[in-house]
């Protein structure tokens, strides 16, 4: 019943991000990107020990950092000068002696987490700008590796990776989503991305599901922090939107880093 669930749930996201990605405008794509990732940011900050006025001035600053990735109107740096500065003066007005212990996680929360959801994910925006097929391509990557990791490594996974964050991760599991990322990258050069260079098809292979492999757990710690199991149960059989979303918190940035490097921006 749990696989069923799973499935359908899988088809059903999978036929909205095809549509939303082939035939949206760049302001309804970006602001479904908005939504998901807002989502997922609620989920995380229900996972971490802070107030209710603190949770709020994050996402302030997330909506600035979303702000920048659409209309490039102000720099990341003014952005991130804002951050440390507003956060110092806000703390220091509501830190006191029972809080003081809370100082330094606090500061660190308040500019940490934007940075680590917001501003990573935001370049799925700039990934599909390129083109929808870029945005495919990665996808495609990250889901055929996962799922290898997944078969592979609980078909003969014996050795641990990441005992605490997720141990059902195994080194045999993700040997297995490279070389699978691999083969699906190579299949996919001499079908739809026949004008992807070899060298970024092959760069691609290995570098995405590493750090998508790599984001996963980094995830997962969170949850493992506060005892949870799933962010949320909004998705049948897949937990919520961060758990749906967490490979490609390292993944989208570094795979658009790529596009950029092999100067595929059109």
């Amino acid at each position: 019943m749990e696989f069923i669930k799973r499935t359908l749930t899988a088809i059903v996201l999978l036929v909205f991000i095809y549509f939303l990605a082939v035939k949206s405008t760049p302001l309804v794509f970006f602001l479904v990107l908005q939504a998901v990732i807002y989502l997922a940011l609620y989920e995380l900050l229900n996972l971490v020990e802070l107030k209710n006025e603190y949770k709020l001035i994050i996402s302030i600053y997330a909506i600035l950092i979303s702000y920048y990735f659409f209309t490039k109107k102000l720099s990341i740096d003014t952005i991130l000068l804002t951050m440390i500065l507003a956060s110092g003066i806000v703390l220091l007005k509501r830190t006191d002696k029972e809080t003081l212990k809370n100082f330094s996680s606090n500061y660190a929360k308040l500019i940490f987490i934007p940075f680590y959801l917001v501003f990573t994910l935001n370049f799925l925006f700039y990934i599909w700008k390129v083109s929808y097929l870029h945005l495919f391509f990665l996808i495609l990557i990250i889901s055929v590796g996962d799922s290898a990791a997944y078969f592979i490594g609980s078909w003969i996974g014996k050795h641990k990776m990441f005992p605490v964050a997720s141990p059902k991760k195994s080194v045999e599991g993700f040997i297995a989503s490279i070389v699978f990322s691999i083969l699906a990258a190579y299949l996919a050069s001499l079908t739809f991305y026949k004008m992807f260079p070899p060298d970024f098809i092959l760069i691609s292979g290995v570098l995405i599901p590493l750090v998508a492999q790599l984001s996963d757990p980094v995830e997962s710690l969170f949850k493992r922090a506060t005892g949870v199991k799933d962010s949320s149960n909004i998705l049948p059989g897949h937990g919520g939107f961060l758990d749906r979303i967490d490979s490609y918190i390292f993944a989208a940035p570094v795979f658009f880093l790529l596009i950029r490097y092999f100067t595929l921006i059109k």
